[in-house]
């Protein structure tokens, strides 16, 4: 393992992710000040992950043939104009339109930067440096929303979107200067196979439900969190960054997941944490006061941290034969389906039965979810991505 590449990837990681957590408390104020209903806020996240989702399937095969670091860099600079749009918008249309290429940037990045790390992970600790990658990732998208939440009290809204752009284009720096595309482990498969063939494949199918349903919770907690917590609690900026804050010194624990999704069932480990984040979301409506809130939203950051590494060490074992770009976009295109329409259903329900409502059909669909992920990979092992009667 390449533990300078790791460690500079991982750092321009966590600028990018200080600077896209910049924002998150303050986007759904800041699109209510602009006359935004329920269900706009819900497509303020939504609209992200659908751009996203459109372009994955395109941006992790062209990575897998042409390079990182070159779908890296456009992603961050994209991202950077996104961001400066966000602070130049005066409408609700513009917001979505912003929001839009930010979904474009992160498809060119996230996935594209973990397909990096795949190609360096050394067979046996797929979990142990995804976790390691994981625990810094979440770790800068959980600071970016205290920093942000303190600086829009400071020094006001707009200028933390300024912020947010400047950080974003610092790590885009750092990304053209010092990362080179590694040697890639897998044999790429010349224009991968987005084929009927996935549907047979149970860990394609059972890590993209879980992920699907994953991504329903993360887009509902960044869409409606802040919501809940202005409208409900009359919490102030500082405040909400606080709760949503309380996610980065728990996701650093993904280092330890990590190794235990090496070590241990990889199934239970993920069960586990999908009880434990359904628990926290339908609790969230329920608590008083912001140390209730913090209680819930640290659970849920703690079953995220058990499900995250276990799943992308099964899908990494699965990217060494399919394109390591291929099925980490898989991953992202699952979670962005759930991230996708999960607010906008969540905006509608809202709308229909109270915001309250909202979050239990949240927590009760991923119970759903890890239903039928526990029965798709039924007949493959805890602790590989192959079946349990398969031979390496």
């Amino acid at each position: 393992m390449n533990r300078m590449a790791f460690a500079i990837l991982s750092g321009t990681m966590f600028l990018s992710m200080i600077g896209f957590g910049l924002i998150v408390p303050l986007l759904p104020v800041y699109a209510r000040d602009f006359g935004a209903s329920s269900v706009e806020v819900g497509m303020l996240f939504s609209v992200t992950a659908m751009a996203n989702l459109v372009m994955l399937p395109v941006i992790g095969p062209w990575s897998d043939r042409h390079g990182r670091v070159m779908f890296m860099c456009i992603g961050l600079l994209i991202m950077s104009v996104g961001t400066l749009g966000l602070w130049a918008a005066d409408s609700v249309a513009m917001l979505l339109l912003c929001r839009a290429l930010q979904g474009v940037s992160m498809s060119m990045h996230l996935p594209v930067a973990q397909a990096m790390l795949g190609d360096m992970v050394p067979t046996g600790q797929e979990g142990r440096w995804m976790g390691y990658f994981n625990a810094i990732m979440f770790s800068g998208l959980g600071a970016g929303p205290l920093i942000g939440g303190y600086a829009s009290d400071l020094i006001g809204v707009e200028q933390v979107f300024l912020v947010s752009g400047g950080v974003m284009f610092l790590a885009l720096i750092a990304t053209a200067a010092y990362l080179r595309d590694p040697q890639r482990k897998q044999k790429e498969r010349p224009g991968h196979a987005w084929s009927w063939s996935l549907l047979r494949n149970p860990v394609v199918c059972g890590i993209s439900c879980l992920q699907a349903c994953m991504g329903v919770l993360t887009g509902l907690s960044m869409a409606f969190l802040p919501v809940l917590a202005s409208e409900s609690l009359a919490l102030g900026a500082t405040a909400i960054g606080l709760v949503l804050f309380v996610r980065t010194p728990i996701s650093a624990l993904q280092s330890w997941s990590g190794k235990l999704a090496d070590t241990h069932s990889r199934k239970v480990q993920i069960a586990l944490g999908i009880v434990m984040a359904s628990s926290a979301i339908i609790a969230m409506p329920l608590v008083s006061g912001v140390m209730g809130l913090l209680l819930a939203n640290a659970i849920l950051a703690l079953g995220a941290v058990l499900v995250q590494p276990a799943s992308s060490a099964y899908m990494v074992e699965q990217g060494r034969t399919l394109g390591m770009g291929f099925a980490m976009s898989l991953i992202f295109m699952a979670m962005q389906v759930g991230g996708g329409f999960g607010p906008v259903a969540a905006g509608w329900i809202m709308e229909q039965g109270g915001l309250a409502v909202g979050f239990y059909a949240a927590g009760a669909l991923n119970m759903l979810g890890l239903v039928v992920f526990l029965w798709l990979m039924r007949g493959v092992s805890h602790r590989s991505a192959l079946p349990a009667d398969a031979s390496i």
